[in-house]
């Protein structure tokens, strides 16, 4: 299983499956960070695989933690009004899950730990 790595729009890599010449990206829910693929629907199969593999669905994380959350803002406050705008996506095997949140009226937007995320609110999965 191979897991997300940062995306290059401008220099288009091999496919992460097959490795011939990459036609387009696959995403997560992370911007700039997914698997390079080819046309290839065998391909594109093992990339949702590898994706299901490597995440916990957003669906999960708003049955656990509902639909507003808590962060800590980089000058160390705890701030409310957030929403998790992804799934928890893991970088590397054995790694830490990463999620998108995003504050809908100040037009912010935050990666942070799933580990991090569980402590600010009070949530134990």
């Amino acid at each position: 299983m191979k897991f997300p790595h940062q995306l290059s729009f401008l220099n288009r890599e091999k496919c992460d499956v097959c490795e011939n010449d990459c036609k387009e990206f696959i995403q997560t829910k992370s911007k700039y960070f997914g698997w390079n693929t080819c046309t290839n629907k065998k391909c594109n199969k093992t990339i949702q695989k590898w994706y299901d593999d490597s995440s916990i669905k957003n669906k999960i994380l708003l049955e656990k933690f509902g639909e507003i959350v808590c962060i800590q803002r980089t000058d160390g406050k705890i701030d409310s009004g957030w929403m998790i705008e992804s799934d928890a996506q893991q970088e590397e095997k054995n790694g830490v899950y990463w999620i998108q949140v995003k504050h809908p009226t100040k037009h912010l937007s935050k990666q942070v730990k799933l580990s991090d995320l569980k402590q600010w609110n009070n949530i134990n999965i």
